[in-house]
């Protein structure tokens, strides 16, 4: 199977660790907001996981949505996001690190 490259906007993340975080409401037609102070355009590094459930949510690199299954409170989603959606989220309390 052939690599697919992916063109990801910028500014995207910053190097080093997270600067800013803010809640995430899911949303199934709305992205992540930046907090104020973060750049415009800026999209969370990573996503923590404060209530145990399901994230579905679509990377920052494709449109297609993934459904990370029984997470368990307390985790760090390692992955760049555009959104966590509404359907499919089970999960509570999550905070988006950018």
């Amino acid at each position: 199977m052939a690599a697919t490259s992916f063109s990801v906007p910028q500014p995207f993340l910053s190097p080093g660790p997270a600067a800013f975080c803010s809640t995430v409401t899911p949303s199934d037609t709305g992205d992540i907001t930046p907090p104020e102070g973060a750049a415009a355009g800026s999209l969370p590094r990573s996503i923590w996981v404060g209530g145990a459930g399901n994230v579905a949510l679509i990377p920052v690199a494709n449109s297609v949505s993934v459904i990370f299954v029984a997470v368990p409170a307390g985790t760090i989603l390692p992955i760049a996001t555009r959104r966590v959606l509404a359907t499919g989220t089970t999960a509570t309390n999550m905070v988006a690190m950018y």
